[in-house]
């Protein structure tokens, strides 16, 4: 009778409907791994500008704890690569780098008084101006961030996703009498990905309503905790979207309009198709 048992229990675990689990965040790919280039459809650069002088980037230029004074001392110690663009087929060198916040503030010309003939006429002689003096632009007025990324459709996450490819510092063309910005340098954000992690303890996006609410740049970046606005959308003639609109009002609307294009067409993926 007991082996009669067994083996009716033996034939019901074998022949019994076998039930998967659904497979969890953990058994899927690592969101550290890049997908499989199989996998991506859909692939297109943007860039992107974060104004650190607007109120929600503020903490990234936060007094002593500004994001380009950590990029700034990792190219002085050696930490970090700079290029010229965000192509990053160009190193620069340290000394470029410095070069290139250089800021020069010219002297208005001297005016030495002399006594002429009677009491009230004074002669006034203009000494030769000097030379202009030449100061660095300080971590704070390096108030622009552009990043380049490419945003892609994951067929096996069946999802968007954004993935941050290059980083460059910019000094605002208000600075200059010119009217153009200044590139700094840019950087790898791999690297400095790597580098924000060595430093972890000191790169923070502070805060000084909590301690405890000061973020690693890390993970303010890959929670994307900031507000940008696009800058440029890969295009044959590569412009820019502000070369195309000129005034201030136009390139607000046609940024916005820009925004609206991209998610619209993002949308048609999931769509339904329309039945005849």
């Amino acid at each position: 009778m007991k082996l009669f048992i067994q083996l009716l229990f033996c034939c019901l675990v074998a022949y019994a409907p076998r039930v998967h689990a659904a497979p969890s965040s953990k058994t899927r790919l690592p969101v550290g791994l890049p997908p499989h280039s199989a996998d991506i459809i859909r692939n297109q650069r943007r860039w992107r500008t974060i104004n650190l002088n607007q109120k929600s980037n503020e903490l990234f230029n936060y007094q002593g704890y500004e994001i380009a004074r950590y990029i700034l001392d990792g190219v002085q110690n050696g930490d970090l690569t700079p290029y010229t663009n965000d192509k990053l087929t160009t190193k620069l060198s340290k000394e470029k780098v410095k070069e290139n916040l250089i800021q020069y503030i010219s002297n208005p010309e001297e005016e030495e008084e002399e006594e002429g003939w009677g009491d009230n006429n004074k002669a006034k002689n203009k000494k030769a101006a000097k030379g202009p003096t030449i100061e660095y632009f300080r971590p704070k007025q390096v108030s622009q961030v552009e990043f380049m990324e490419r945003r892609f459709y994951d067929i096996r996450r069946g999802k968007y996703r954004d993935e941050i490819l290059t980083l460059t510092l910019i000094i605002p063309a208000n600075n200059f009498a010119t009217g153009l910005r200044r590139d700094v340098a840019s950087f790898s954000f791999a690297e400095l990905i790597a580098y924000f992690e060595r430093i972890n303890a000191q790169a923070l996006w502070h805060n000084e309503k909590g301690a405890l609410q000061c973020l690693d740049l890390k993970t303010v970046f890959r929670k994307r905790l900031f507000q940008s606005t696009i800058a440029k959308v890969d295009n044959k003639g590569d412009a820019a979207v502000e070369d195309r609109y000129p005034s201030p009002q136009a390139l607000k609307m046609a940024e916005q309009e820009v925004e609206d294009q991209l998610y619209a067409e993002e949308q048609k993926l999931f769509s339904p198709p329309k039945l005849r």
